[in-house]
């Protein structure tokens, strides 16, 4: 693990010649969330995760703002699963939710999907659930995982995890 800084070279030496160019991030993060984001420069790669028929997991941890209720998680389950359940703004339902669960009761969230719309989390949480979100991470993509990694660190991708990648994408 290393810290980011931005006089650092990032890259590995097969492809100094770039200089940073032709890389893209496999999805992106909006400017209120943190956790795990991909670069790579295998375009092929990138939009198998994250074009709209992908099955490709990601894993996501919400903060939400406290409240006396509690929402009923196995109806919305099985509302994305009969394909009822649509996002302000938008023609198609979300695809089925593969898991939503608590990791703190009332608090904290776990959302599995295999999407990512335009803040599709953080617009679940507030159209569906009626909560505040406070904090989102993205933890996982695939068989990718934040680990331990803080904000600001990064690592290389070891080739077995990109095989395993390319096996779900």
């Amino acid at each position: 693990m290393r810290q980011l800084d931005m006089n650092d070279q990032l890259l590995n030496p097969r492809y100094k010649k770039t200089n940073g160019k032709d890389w893209a991030t496999v999805g992106r993060l909006d400017v209120d969330s943190t956790g795990l984001l991909i670069f790579s420069r295998d375009g092929p790669l990138c939009k198998s995760i994250i074009d709209e028929t992908s099955s490709v997991k990601k894993e996501y941890q919400v903060k939400l703002k406290p409240v006396f209720d509690t929402p009923d998680f196995d109806r919305i389950k099985e509302q994305s699963n009969e394909g009822k359940l649509f996002l302000r703004g938008d023609k198609r339902p979300i695809k089925p939710i593969e898991q939503i669960d608590w990791v703190k009761k009332n608090e904290i969230m776990r959302v599995v999907l295999t999407e990512g719309r335009k803040r599709q989390v953080r617009r679940m949480v507030e159209e569906i659930l009626k909560r505040k979100c406070m904090a989102l991470k993205r933890l996982n993509v695939g068989p990718i995982s934040l680990g331990t990694l803080n904000v600001g660190q990064w690592r290389y991708i070891k080739s077995s995890e990109i095989d395993a990648l390319k096996g779900v994408a």
